[in-house]
């Protein structure tokens, strides 16, 4: 690979919109350096970095902004025991800040890559302290520096006072007033004088420190300020020295920190590049690619970076499979550039570590070499001609072509003589591909399509003209031959039909029947479209009715169980109802019987009592094998297992295991039965079904089930931590570790609403947005305490 072929590709181009939009002077550098790899598992870890950023970023939002300058010189003159200036100090500090910043923003991460950045960036909080109490800007150190730079300030600015009060009793002194041209203070360099009128000069005794323009004017400093001046210039030397110490000092707790400093300087540089990739894929609506070595390509959907997104058309394209060398035709303008530009930049930004604007699934190779040959490379200079500059390249590619090569050929042959460029064309495809080189080619010469047609592993590609709008569409099709359709836009376009008969009078029979043959395929391809459309349609409306019945059959069973619940509820409470009756029954009937002293009532009455509490505990403890059953959900079934099909109230024996669905197929008697993994139930023993079956009816009202989650999306924020409260408390005493509250994103307040109401909640052990496939922020998933 070499600069002619990134130009030739546009890869450059890309490289200065990454350029853009990193924040770091280190990211910007490795974009404006950054050079295909063709080192497979370099590219795959690069990718899957790429991809751990992309998912980051889609759950929790952009990082901060990673704007910092390249600190490492500072970090080596700091080490070499060198003084930093505060400019240099203060680079640090933005470095350490970020590094808090982004220590923060990676708080959730729970994958390898991100979670290893998080734990290497240093929190160093000490030095940024130190530094934050110094600088107030690069040019302006705080008195808090030190406490010595600030009783040497203190002493400073006392001086200044005194020397201000000695200067300002002189200007109200009327003795003096007379010999000033003006009652002010005035101020040259850092010393505060007189304006004494020059004819006045030997009035005030101090020394002249400078004069007016017209020299009617001098500036005097009195003898009376001269001795604190001298002090103050002694004490501004110790602040300048104590300054120095300062900045000393700083240098020093850098170069103390060097390694974790420069970990941090490298991890941010690293995280920048790769969030820089990961905000250009979902800007682009990119995707991670497949990688091979085995020559394959196979791009769907692919959208050129560099078109608009409004105008870009999405060609699928693939190589290397079925065929080895893909002969382009067509039209001019008809995109058969364009295609060759986005096969050729989109194994260069594979190779960068780059997602690739195109649907999930798309693949590329890893080559090792990448040759372009696109473009008029005509040079004045070097008097060579279009057809001399396209051959120097193609010789240069033929050199250095082998079997880890893609080679992209624009209008390959052009520029010379038809007969002998189609000859010159057929040579070069048959020698690249017999080098084992991957091969993409454009054309307008008919003889290369009949060619690629009865080679073995040459394929025919055409970039689709539309001979109605006489306009191209843009859309590559594979395996149809391009026509150059000259003749059918000039009879559209209006030329006289008898020119265009003897234009046809004057092509080949062959020629003619090629044409005819081309666009019968043409005419074919458009009917099975048309008939491929309507049937995805037809799939379209089968899998809509097919999610909105099991949408209606998901609602039945949520009412179904809503409604089993509440009446378990209600059975319950009218059982102790009952209870509560009949205790207060049989208290009544003993007293009543231990007043008329019927022994045998009592007796009778303690009979019945006993029976009653049997029948009570015998329902009691059906209940507890109902609810023991319905938790013996099957983990691992096998064929022939024996189960309960709760919903015929019938036990049964597998015959096939779920599908990727949960359904499976169990045989009860003759009959062979399609039923949902949830509605199945393993059992120990032969009897515990009959014993269930038994007194089903008499316990079912007590029966109660948890759901894994509640919806309270639509609710007011009082209602729905109402509901969530009850819920959770059910959800604890039913021995669940682990809930989910669908709330929706919608403005967020709902959410905010419910999460205050769970930092509070007795029953909450922590909770967390939703991960990727559970409903993200939509969601909030609660883990229970034991």
């Amino acid at each position: 690979m070499n600069q002619k072929t990134f130009r030739a590709l546009e890869y450059d181009r890309i490289l200065e919109m990454l350029m853009t939009a990193a924040h770091s002077e280190p990211a910007k550098r490795y974009f404006q350096n950054l050079v295909p790899s063709s080192d497979k598992d370099f590219i795959q870890k690069e990718l899957d970095k790429v991809e751990e950023c992309f998912i980051y970023i889609l759950k929790y939002g952009r990082p901060p902004a990673l704007e910092f300058s390249d600190i490492s010189l500072i970090l080596k003159k700091a080490r070499a025991q060198a003084i930093l200036t505060p400019h240099e100090i203060l680079e640090v500090e933005k470095v350490l800040k970020l590094s808090q910043e982004v220590r923060s923003y990676l708080a959730n991460a729970d994958s390898s890559y991100l979670k290893t950045i998080q734990e290497r960036l240093f929190n160093l909080k000490e030095i940024i302290a130190r530094i934050d109490q110094t600088f107030l800007t690069p040019e302006e150190i705080l008195d808090t520096a030190s406490p010595r730079l600030k009783e040497i300030r203190d002493r400073i600015r006392r001086l200044e006072a005194r020397i201000r009060d000695e200067l300002n009793k002189m200007i109200r002194d009327p003795k003096i007033q007379r010999f000033l041209q003006e009652p002010i203070i005035t101020v040259r360099g850092d010393k505060l004088l007189l304006p004494v009128k020059a004819e006045h000069k030997d009035s005030i005794k101090g020394i002249i420190h400078d004069q007016s323009a017209t020299g009617s004017t001098l500036f005097v400093e009195p003898f009376v300020c001269v001795e604190i001046s001298n002090q103050i210039r002694v004490a501004r030397s110790e602040e300048k020295e104590e300054i120095e110490r300062i900045l000393q000092e700083l240098s020093q707790l850098i170069s103390d920190s060097y390694n974790e400093i420069k970990q941090n300087f490298e991890s941010l540089s690293e995280l920048d590049i790769l969030f820089t990739k990961a905000r250009w894929a979902h800007q682009f609506r990119a995707s991670k690619p497949i990688l091979n070595t085995a020559g394959y390509i196979n791009l769907k959907k692919a959208r050129h970076p560099l078109i608009e997104k409004e105008k870009v058309v999405p060609i699928d394209v693939h190589l290397g499979k079925e065929f080895d060398v893909l002969v382009i035709t067509g039209p001019n303008t008809g995109g058969k550039t364009v295609t060759l530009k986005t096969i050729g930049l989109f194994c260069l930004l594979a190779q960068s570590g780059m997602f690739l604007p195109a649907d999930e699934g798309s693949e590329v190779c890893v080559f090792s070499k990448i040759f372009a040959d696109i473009g008029d490379e005509q040079s004045i200079i070097q008097s060579l001609s279009t057809f001399s500059a396209h051959m120097k390249n193609i010789i240069e590619i033929t050199q250095n072509a082998d079997s880890s090569t893609l080679v992209l050929l624009d209008e390959i042959g052009s520029g010379t003589d038809p007969e002998e460029g189609a000859a010159l064309a057929k040579a070069i495809l048959k020698f690249l591909f017999k080098k084992g080189s991957k091969v993409v080619a454009t054309t307008h010469y008919g003889e290369l399509k009949t060619f690629a047609q009865q080679e073995e592993r040459f394929e025919n590609a055409s970039c689709e003209f539309d001979i109605n709008t006489l306009k191209p569409t843009y859309r590559l099709l594979i395996g149809i031959p391009g026509m150059s359709n000259a003749l059918y836009i000039s009879s559209n376009l209006g030329l006289k039909e008898e020119i265009v008969e003897l234009a046809k009078s004057y092509m080949s029979k062959k020629t003619l029947e090629l044409t005819d043959i081309i666009n019968e395929m043409e005419r074919k391809r458009k009917e099975l479209e048309e008939t491929l459309e309507n049937a995805n349609k037809l799939k379209i409306e089968a899998e809509n009715l097919k999610k909105t019945l099991e949408e209606e059959r998901r609602r039945f069973e949520a009412e179904k169980q809503r409604i089993k619940e509440r009446a378990s509820r209600e059975a319950r409470e009218f059982v102790q109802r009952v209870e509560d009756e009949v205790e207060k029954l049989f208290k009544e009937l003993r007293k009543i019987a231990e007043s008329l002293k019927e022994k045998e009532m009592l007796k009778q009455l303690e009979e019945k009592k006993r029976e009653y509490e049997n029948l009570v505990k015998s329902i009691e403890q059906a209940s507890q094998k109902e609810e023991k059953l319905q938790s013996k959900l099957p983990e691992n079934l096998r064929l022939g297992q024996k189960v309960y099909v709760k919903s015929f109230d019938a036990e049964g024996f597998v015959e096939s295991l779920p599908d990727s669905k949960g359904n499976l197929t169990v045989r009860i008697g003759i009959m062979k039965l399609s039923v949902n993994i949830s509605d199945v139930f393993e059992i120990e023993e032969e009897t515990a079904t009959k014993n269930l079956v038994s007194s089903k009816k008499a316990v079912e009202v007590n029966q109660k089930s948890i759901d894994m989650s509640i919806d309270v999306r639509g609710k007011t924020s009082d209602d729905a931590i109402l509901e969530v409260d009850k819920y959770l408390d059910d959800a604890y005493t039913a021995g669940l570790k682990q809930v989910t509250i669908i709330h929706g994103k919608g403005t967020g307040v709902l959410r905010q609403a419910i999460r205050n109401f769970l930092r509070r909640h007795p029953h909450v052990k922590s909770f967390r947005d939703g991960t990727y496939g559970e409903g993200e922020q939509g969601v909030t998933v609660v883990e229970l305490k034991d």
